[in-house]
């Protein structure tokens, strides 16, 4: 019964694993922006949503409701989404590696006859998960936003959707649209 058990535990562990800590793969959208324009621009509100183009002048904003063009000579500065994995997403998967490794590899201690010192491979597994992830966090944490000051366009056309800039018969008038 014990093989089996170790068997499930093993594969529930193993489906849970995304292959990647920051997500599914590389996205085809444009990185999420937070634009904030300059203090003597005509518009003083900021623009947030995902990056479509960068074209000479021009910075191209999907929206919640539609597709902004922003000056690039009005901006300020640009704040840009690069990943998800805050800090405190690190914890969080750092706690849940601890539990799941340290208790497969308990599991499996428990199935070899005469030992009795499995407790000490949890307490060992789960104190070098909390320090990778102690580690980890900071980093991680702080590379998730980018901040660009005055910025130019060639260092925004890495985070764009079309970083070559709008392809032709692009229509900027319509509503945006679920993506």
């Amino acid at each position: 019964m014990r093989p089996i058990v170790s068997l499930l535990v093993a594969l529930g562990v193993a489906g849970l694993d995304g292959g990647c800590a920051t997500g599914r793969g590389v996205s085809v959208y444009g990185r999420q922006v937070q634009i904030t324009p300059r203090a003597d621009a005509e518009s003083r509100s900021k623009v947030q949503g995902e990056l479509l183009a960068i074209e000479p002048g021009k910075i191209w904003v999907l929206g919640k409701e539609r597709v902004v063009a922003v000056p690039l000579d009005a901006v300020k500065e640009v704040k840009v989404q690069r990943h998800s994995m805050t800090g405190s997403r690190v914890a969080v998967w750092s706690v849940f590696g601890a539990l799941a490794t340290g208790g497969a590899l308990a599991l499996a201690c428990s199935t070899v006859e005469g030992n009795g010192g499995c407790g000490g491979v949890f307490l060992g597994v789960g104190a070098t998960w909390a320090l990778v992830g102690a580690l980890a966090a900071p980093s991680l944490g702080s590379s998730s936003v980018t901040r660009l000051p005055h910025p130019k366009q060639e260092d925004l056309q890495p985070f764009a959707r079309f970083p070559q800039g709008l392809p032709e018969g692009f229509d900027t008038s319509a509503p945006a649209g679920p993506r």
